[in-house]
């Protein structure tokens, strides 16, 4: 992790390994981007949030990788999905 790195923090303040994303951003000089309980359940939100903030790491649960696919397949299935502007940001 650098300077030029934003870190994407995909936990609860509560669960311990959170700290390793805080102590090591703050160590690196690098941008750490930390948001609500509700945008990291939502895996529009995240992927449009990627876009806008340049995000270079992800420390996530499996959970979200598996919620990340499944809309990938939803959107790849749907293509009214895509003329829809209720996610954008």
């Amino acid at each position: 992790m650098t300077i030029n790195d934003c870190l994407f923090r995909s936990t609860s303040l509560t669960f311990d390994p959170s700290l390793i994303d805080i102590f090591l951003s703050i160590h690196c000089g690098a941008c750490l981007c930390i948001f609500s309980k509700e945008i990291r359940q939502n895996p529009i939100l995240i992927s449009l949030i990627f876009d806008k903030s340049h995000c270079t790491i992800a420390q996530v649960f499996i959970f979200l990788i598996y919620l990340f696919i499944f809309l990938i397949e939803r959107i790849l299935d749907d293509t009214k999905f895509f003329s829809s502007n209720k996610y954008t940001l």
